[in-house]
């Protein structure tokens, strides 16, 4: 009796499994190209900028640009 369930359990099981693997949405990474130059720079400002150029399929809220005068800017 265990047997006769075994085989149609497995069956469902691949297809769901195909199911799933095929229908996962592949992730689109959005694209940014920020401009080459900064300027009107002080000791607490600096100006520069660029351009969302793909949003990736998604929503955004906001965007900007982080910057330091070290290696590894953070951001809050």
């Amino acid at each position: 009796m265990k047997r006769k369930l075994l085989y149609p359990f497995l069956i469902i099981l691949s297809a769901l499994l195909l199911v799933i693997a095929y229908c996962k949405k592949q992730a689109v990474i959005p694209a940014v190209t920020t401009n080459k130059y900064v300027h009107d720079i002080t000791d607490a400002t600096a100006t520069g900028g660029g351009t969302i150029t793909s949003d990736g399929g998604t929503l955004y809220i906001n965007a900007g640009v982080c910057w330091n005068k070290t290696p590894g800017p953070t951001f809050q």
